[in-house]
C-alpha cells in the first residue's frame, strides 16, 4: 500500500465529547471522510465546543494536506 492510499485518522477533544475523523481514498480514488463521536453524536455544540471542533478539524486538514504532498514511494525510481 502506498502512502497515498493510506487513511489518516485524527482524534481530538470537543468539550465533553471526543471526535474521531478518518479520511482516505475510496475505490474510485476520491477522498472520503467519516466523523465518529463519543460517547454519542451531539445534537448541538456550545460556542466553546464549536471552537474545539474547528481547531481540531483545522489541525487534521493541515496534516491531511501534508500527507497529500508527500511523494508517492512507488512512483520514485
Amino acid at each position: 500500500m502506498s502512502a497515498r492510499a493510506a487513511s489518516l485518522t485524527g482524534t481530538w477533544a470537543v468539550g465533553r465529547y471526543t471526535a474521531t475523523l478518518t479520511a482516505g481514498p475510496n475505490d474510485d480514488g476520491m477522498v472520503t471522510a467519516v466523523c465518529e463521536w463519543l460517547p454519542h453524536m451531539p445534537r448541538t455544540l456550545t460556542p466553546r465546543e464549536k471552537e474545539d471542533y474547528q481547531s481540531g478539524l483545522a489541525a487534521f486538514a493541515t496534516e491531511l494536506g501534508q500527507m497529500a504532498r508527500q511523494p508517492n514511494p512507488s512512483s520514485t525510481p
